[in-house]
Parts: structure tokens; C-alpha cells; sequence
């Protein structure tokens, strides 16, 4: 009998590529985490399933179709998806405030111009209306204003971790006034899983990066909410209520 020895760290599911190493049907001893396992390869296919339930291992079937999870490429944080080819929408609409429209407007305006001074390029920008189905399918969408004012993010916002209303900003389990915050975010494209959009954020550490590459990491997690009033050259030092990541299968964490 065919084996393999696994040891884990922070993972809850994983497929093992055995086509290489045994036939379809041969039954498979796997020592993963200490537990021992024994599955057998699909006449279908090489691969084996393994997940994690509680502290225990066992063998899966492969995920079904809509599953939204964090997997290479699609894990954030923010600045992850300026790694790949990215398109700015703007909005056309009434935003639901005029302090939080006036916000998008200039975080807007020097998400663009850090683009240019820093990585020496224009940024693809396009208003609401303009986008395709074909930019949806190759781009991560960045997505500037509110549920009304952006008509994309209005179209999308109720498949998203996020609640935003002329009063309130609500992640998760928290709320806020929406006259006092913004929130910035990444998410699965509910238009196309296989992209990201984020919300009202260029990369988060231009304020670093202009001084040295050592200083171009992540200065962000998955979401923020963030202060109207805060200087954007002290955030995230300061101006920042609530930030956090998003679990394994892109659920807010109860804070």
C-alpha cells in the first residue's frame, strides 16, 4: 500500500495530486497530523480530498461549484489585487452623503496620482456605466463611491459582507454611523468568483512607499473602516476604527 506523510499548519483542506505516484483504485495510507487515513483514488481521477472537521481529518469529495474560498490568488489582502491587471470605476451617481462623496473624490483623485508617481503608469479608469462584461472577466474591479452613487457596487452590495445605508456602515457584527466613516474592502467578485473587487482603496502603502521598496508591503488587512475626517497620510497609524481579515471562506470575524 501506497503512503505519504503530511504534517499541517493553519489548513483545513487540501488535495493530494497522485497521479504520478499510483493507479486509479489503489487504496492510500495517509499519516496527516498524526491520524492515519486510508482513501482510495477515484476511477475518475488522481486526486484525493482531505478535509479537516474540528481537530479531525478525513476524506472529502472535491469542492462543489460556487464555493467562495480563500485559495492562492484569491486570499487578499487590499494590496493583492494591484499584483494583477486592475481596472478603476468611478461613479456617475448621487452619493448617499455628501462628506463620504467628497472622501471617494479625492481618495480617488491620489489613488491615481500614487499609481503614477510610484509605479510610473496611468491607471485603467472607467466611469460605472462604461464597464463590460468583458472587464468584469478580466479585471479585478476597484470600485470608487457608495451603493448608490457606483452602479456596480449598488448592483453587488448585497452580495457583500457589507451593509451601507445613509445612516449606517455595518461588517460583520459591527455598525457605525455613515456620516462619520468609510469602509474599504476586498472581496470575491460576486460577478466573477475567480476576481477580486475592492472598494474605495488603491495599494495601502503608498504613504511608505515612496521611500524605499523595503516599504512596499501591506499596510492593511481584508477590510477597514476608516475615519472621513483622518489625515490619509496617518492612516493606518491613525483613523482606522476597525480593521480585520476575512476567515477562510471570506466570513467577517465577530469583533
Amino acid at each position: 500500500m501506497t503512503s505519504f506523510d503530511l504534517q499541517t499548519t493553519n489548513v483545513t483542506r487540501l488535495a493530494l495530486d497522485l497521479r504520478a505516484a499510483a493507479s486509479p483504485k489503489t487504496k492510500i495510507a495517509v499519516h496527516i497530523d498524526g491520524a492515519r487515513l486510508e482513501v482510495k483514488i477515484g476511477a475518475g481521477g488522481g486526486r484525493v480530498y482531505l478535509e479537516k472537521r474540528g481537530d479531525q481529518w478525513q476524506s472529502s469529495k472535491p469542492e462543489r461549484s460556487g464555493v467562495i474560498r480563500k485559495r492562492p490568488g484569491l486570499q487578499g489582502p487590499i494590496d493583492d489585487a494591484f499584483m494583477d491587471r486592475f481596472l478603476f470605476v468611478r461613479p456617475t451617481g448621487k452619493p448617499l452623503l455628501k462628506e463620504s462623496g467628497d472622501w471617494v473624490e479625492r481618495e480617488l483623485e491620489r489613488a491615481t496620482n500614487e499609481w503614477r508617481a510610484q509605479f510610473r503608469g496611468e491607471v485603467e479608469l472607467k466611469d460605472d456605466r462604461n464597464v463590460t462584461a468583458q472587464d468584469i472577466a478580466t479585471h479585478h474591479l476597484v470600485l470608487w463611491g457608495d451603493p448608490q452613487s457606483n452602479r456596480l457596487l449598488g448592483e453587488m452590495a448585497h452580495r457583500l459582507p457589507l451593509r451601507w445605508t445613509r445612516d449606517r456602515v455595518e461588517i460583520g457584527n459591527q455598525g457605525f454611523p455613515a456620516e462619520r466613516v468609510v469602509p474599504i474592502m476586498i472581496y470575491p467578485n460576486p460577478q466573477n468568483p475567480n476576481r477580486y473587487v475592492v472598494i474605495n482603496s488603491g495599494f495601502t502603502f503608498w504613504r511608505a512607499g515612496d521611500v524605499s521598496n523595503a516599504q512596499q508591503t501591506p499596510k492593511l488587512p481584508d477590510f477597514a473602516v476608516v475615519e472621513l475626517t483622518a489625515a490619509p497620510d496617518q492612516i493606518p497609524i491613525r483613523g482606522v476604527v476597525s480593521a480585520g481579515f476575512f476567515d477562510e471562506l471570506w466570513r467577517p470575524p465577530k469583533l
